[in-house]
C-alpha cells in the first residue's frame, strides 16, 4: 500500500466529495488494549462534539479481556460480548474480523466451525461473513463474501467482489461486470448488499 499513497489520497477524496464524512484512525498496543479501553476513547470523542458512526476494531484476537482467562475459547468469548456490548451503550455498529483456522483457510466459503481460537466469538455476533478468493480470483481482482450468520434477515447467500489489492480497495461489482462464470454467486449479491446497508443504517 505504500507504494500506492497517491491513488489511495485519491480514492479518500473521492469519497468526500461524494458526502463521507470524517475518518478517525487511533492506534492502540497489540494485546494491551481493552474494549473498555476504547470505550473511553469513544467518550473522550464525544466530549469534543464527534459521535461515531460505525466502529472498526483490527482486529478482535489482538485486544485483550483485561482480566486472566485459562484458554482462548474464553478470551474469544470475552472479548466478543463486550464488544458486543460496547455497541448498545453507543448506539454504534462494529466490525471486526477473527481468523481462519488451518482446516477453513483451504475451503472455499468457510462455515462457523472454521473461526480460529474461539467458536464463542461466532456465536456471540449478530453477523458473520467469511472472504475468500481462489488463485484464478486473485489474477482477476474477484473476493467472494459469504454470509455464515446473520440475526438480521437472511442467513446465507455469496457476493463477489472487486478487490484492487495495491490499495486493498474492496467494491461491488456492477451488473454491467458480471461474467457468466459469476452467475451462480450474484443471484443474491444484491439481497446481500442490501442487508448489510439496512444494519449499517
Amino acid at each position: 500500500m505504500k507504494n500506492n499513497i497517491t491513488k489511495i489520497e485519491a480514492n479518500a477524496k473521492g469519497l468526500k466529495s461524494q458526502g463521507a464524512g470524517t475518518l478517525i484512525v487511533k492506534e492502540f498496543p497489540t494485546r494491551a488494549t481493552t474494549v473498555s479501553r476504547i470505550s473511553a476513547y469513544i467518550d473522550q470523542l464525544g466530549r469534543t462534539g464527534i459521535r461515531p458512526d460505525l466502529i472498526i476494531v483490527d482486529y478482535l484476537n489482538l485486544l485483550s479481556a483485561g482480566q486472566h482467562v485459562n484458554n482462548t475459547y474464553e478470551d474469544g468469548k470475552i472479548l466478543s460480548e463486550q464488544l458486543r456490548a460496547l455497541t448498545y451503550q453507543t448506539q454504534c455498529p462494529c466490525i471486526t474480523a477473527t481468523q481462519l483456522n488451518r482446516e477453513g483457510s483451504k475451503k472455499e466459503n468457510a462455515d462457523l466451525t472454521s473461526v480460529s481460537e474461539s467458536f464463542a466469538s461466532a456465536m456471540t455476533g449478530d453477523f458473520l461473513a467469511t472472504l475468500w478468493s481462489t488463485d484464478e480470483d486473485k489474477q482477476n481482482g474477484i473476493m467472494h463474501m459469504g454470509v455464515q450468520k446473520s440475526r438480521f434477515e437472511k442467513n446465507w447467500g455469496v457476493c463477489n467482489l472487486k478487490i484492487d489489492y495495491p490499495t486493498m480497495t474492496i467494491s461491488e461489482i456492477e451488473d454491467d461486470e458480471i461474467t457468466e462464470e459469476m452467475m451462480p454467486d450474484t443471484t443474491v449479491q444484491k439481497s446481500v448488499v442490501q442487508d448489510l446497508e439496512d444494519w449499517m443504517a
